[in-house]
């Protein structure tokens, strides 16, 4: 039986929602780069779960670039590559750890401070 988080049916309200990562709009389900689909915060090869609180739809663009990092590993490398994804992923950073209590938080902020 597929998991419900790895099912199409999962990922279909996302189709035409702005991705977390870039704002660019996700598209059909397999189509294209810009396709939704399902990221793991914490890379499960680094220790990361399957449960909701780890996992986040993105564009499939965003899930291929991010690789195995984690959300702050990847926002180190976007700076000097892509200021604009770079300014998105530290808007979806600072709200899940506000969220999840995590401190991180304070590391976006300076990140943030950096940018401007």
């Amino acid at each position: 039986m597929v998991s419900p988080v790895r099912s199409k049916s999962f990922l279909a309200p996302y189709v035409h929602k702005p991705c977390p990562f870039c704002g660019v709009l996700m598209g059909e389900i397999g189509s294209d780069f810009w396709s939704p689909t399902r990221d793991h915060l914490t890379p499960r090869s680094r220790g990361g779960s399957d449960c909701g609180s780890n996992i986040v739809i993105c564009c499939k663009r965003c899930n291929e670039d991010k690789d195995n990092l984690t959300l702050l590993e990847w926002l180190n490398a976007l700076l000097f590559v892509d200021d604009c994804r770079a300014n998105h992923v530290l808007k979806f950073a600072d709200q899940q750890s506000r969220r999840n209590g995590n401190g991180l938080s304070n590391d976006i902020r300076d990140k943030q401070a950096a940018q401007s």
